[in-house]
């Protein structure tokens, strides 16, 4: 991934990381666990450190966070200037990815939020800024999101979203269903039609491997 992408990346993350009540430990963590897989290790404080000037976080508040002291935090709503900032962003983005990578911002972004377990008007409001100018539809931004936040089998329900379980059963109604008597846990892959794109991830306690990873 190129510099010019991670610093557009660490500016989104950043941006909607901050809104409502700020970033949060949990959504820092995942940002520095992206960073990890992408860089060398005397590459990731410098991008960490970019994305922390950007959305505000201490590293203060992060100890007294896990020290259980909870540091006071205001609600604010989105501004101008933020909403202006993302579209800049991704149009900057857009001169350089192609449409499968932004998909994968997409998600990257998701997954950021999901870290917290807080999908806010103002997050969403950003992320769905980043889908227009991506020319992403809101139906697939919606499978997007279901795919990321769901937390069982049941919670699916989605044509995009297909679930590989030993249950007899599809889980729920719109989702596709594979049976798999030996898997412990779930599989749940995305497909993205137009772009013929998989993501998928697993829960569950088995080690599994894909072409050997």
């Amino acid at each position: 991934m190129s510099e010019e992408i991670l610093q557009a990346l660490m500016q989104l993350f950043a941006l909607i990381s901050k809104q409502d009540e700020g970033t949060s430990i949990d959504q820092r963590n995942y940002v520095e666990s992206f960073l990890r897989q992408q860089l060398n290790e005397e590459s990731v404080p410098v991008y960490l450190a970019m994305f922390d000037e950007q959305s505000g976080f201490d590293p203060n508040a992060k100890k007294q966070e896990q020290e259980g002291e909870q540091p006071v935090k205001k609600r604010r709503r989105i501004s101008m200037i933020d909403s202006v900032r993302t579209i800049g962003i991704c149009e900057q983005i857009n001169k350089t990815l192609i449409q499968k990578q932004k998909f994968i911002v997409l998600v990257r972004l998701y997954e950021m939020i999901n870290a917290e377990k807080k999908f806010t008007e103002q997050r969403l409001e950003l992320i769905n800024t980043v889908g227009d100018v991506f020319k992403i539809d809101l139906t697939i931004l919606k499978s997007i999101k279901q795919f990321i936040v769901n937390e069982s089998p049941d919670s699916v329900n989605d044509e995009n979203v297909m679930v590989i379980s030993q249950s007899q059963n599809a889980p729920c109604e719109n989702c596709k269903h594979i049976t798999s008597e030996n898997l412990d846990g779930c599989f749940y892959i995305l497909k993205i039609k137009d772009e013929d794109l998989y993501f998928l991830h697993y829960q569950g306690n088995d080690e599994v491997t894909l072409n050997g990873i």
